[in-house]
């Protein structure tokens, strides 16, 4: 009897430290997403681009080209779409969310240039009702939004990936915008608020950001502070959604830019971003984390191209083959759309889940090159800029030979009108 306690604590020792155990714990509740958004760019800036860690990550990845259509051309309609796995639009100043304690002094179409000192989180209570948790995210035109939602046919919710996440208990992260020095844009918040629009917790304020001069839009990324903020929340988030930022204000600013200084300038974000994107691939648990690479717009060479919606994607998967991406919705390799993102991550994550859309997997081993993707694109800008003259040709000869049936029969056609007279 005397040697029973000794035999429990030997086992629950053994119980505790085995190896097996431990794994096995780890596959089940260690598992995280992280996606980082790189906006307006193309396959071919990152062919151009000097990017040794995206190149390294590549050949541990899938590559595809994601279809990024939505309803409307507000740069955010894509955005929602990704969130709410349909293809839908959204409404102006959607991009306006605001860390909870962040003061707020312009509103468009609700106040200009106050001198008030209101917090996020009281317009938000004042708007909705319902008051956000401290330290929170929070779109102020999330009552906005949904009613304009419903608009669409289907309607929608917002916030499904936040929703999904809520739901399941997974804890969302938000880190970075794309502010420019007189706007603001945190478009990322979309991709991670919940229905109500509120995200628990991360950073979306200018202190993502510092002054640069010499930069489209006046300001850039602070990497170091995007880093800092990433090692601190990351041991308690499954999803982390952070916003490179630069190429997005690159696009933006564009308005005053000769169009050659706009490539130099994304050229140079993009090879930014890979310094950035090198250190968190450093920082994750490789063995339990989904990488993606996103890009959710176009930008506007790629549209007088014939390119209205077909941009690179990049997913990191553990114990995955590499290879071109697919998924049931296209079924075709180095294709998927921008539905199956929420498949994608919450498959990976094991949770509970209704969505739109089919998980992306690996279509095709190998030729997992942006290479491949930009042959690609090419052939399906060739595919658009034909297909007028293409339809014309089809046309011209259903008539032609409409035409010539009607001479090699025009004898039988006349007699047997006059048959009928």
């Amino acid at each position: 009897m005397n040697k029973l306690p000794t035999i429990l604590i030997t086992l629950l020792i053994l119980i505790l430290f085995n190896p097996a155990i431990s794994e096995a714990s780890a596959d089940i509740n260690d598992k995280k997403v992280v996606i980082l958004v790189m906006d307006y760019i193309d396959t071919e800036d990152l062919i151009l681009a000097n990017t040794p860690n995206l190149d390294l990550l590549i050949k541990k990845s899938g590559t595809g080209l994601m279809n990024i259509r939505a309803k409307n051309r507000y740069p955010t309609s894509p955005y929602m779409s990704i969130a709410v796995g349909y293809r839908v639009g959204t409404i102006n100043n959607s991009e306006l969310s605001f860390n909870s304690d962040e003061l707020v002094s312009n509103l468009p179409n609700i106040f200009e240039n106050s001198t008030s000192t209101v917090t996020a989180q009281e317009l938000y209570s004042l708007f909705s009702g319902n008051t956000p948790p401290d330290n929170s995210i929070v779109n102020l035109y999330a009552e906005n939004i949904n009613k304009n939602s419903q608009l669409y046919n289907p309607p929608y919710e917002m916030g499904q990936i936040g929703k999904i996440s809520r739901d399941n208990h997974f804890i969302v992260t938000v880190l970075g915008n794309a502010d420019t020095y007189g706007t603001f844009d945190r478009g990322i918040a979309i991709l991670a608020s919940d229905e109500n629009g509120v995200i628990p917790q991360g950073d979306v304020s200018r202190k993502m950001t510092t002054y640069d001069s010499s930069v489209a839009g006046g300001l850039k990324t602070n990497h170091a502070t995007i880093l800092e903020s990433f090692k601190k929340y990351i041991a308690n988030s499954q999803l982390m959604i952070i916003d490179l930022g630069d190429t997005t204000r690159v696009e933006t600013s564009r308005f005053a830019t000769a169009d050659d200084i706009v490539y130099q300038q994304r050229q140079k974000a993009i090879e930014q971003n890979d310094q950035l994107i090198g250190a968190i691939w450093d920082e994750i648990d490789q063995q339990n984390t989904m990488l993606l690479i996103i890009t959710p717009n176009p930008h506007r060479e790629m549209l007088r191209n014939n390119n209205f919606g077909l941009t690179p994607l990049i997913i990191y998967e553990p114990e995955e083959p590499v290879g071109l991406l697919t998924s049931a919705t296209t079924r075709r390799a180095g294709l998927i759309t921008n539905l199956d993102i929420i498949p994608t991550i919450f498959n990976f994550l094991e949770a509970d889940y209704t969505a739109n859309g089919n998980k992306a997997y690996i279509g095709k081993t190998g030729h997992n090159s942006i290479s491949v993707l930009d042959k690609q694109v090419k052939l399906y800008q060739n595919l658009r800029a034909n297909r007028n003259p293409l339809h014309l040709v089809f046309i011209c000869l259903i008539l032609f030979t409409i035409a010539l049936w009607l001479l090699v029969n025009r004898h039988k056609i006349s007699i047997r009108y006059s048959y009928q007279l």
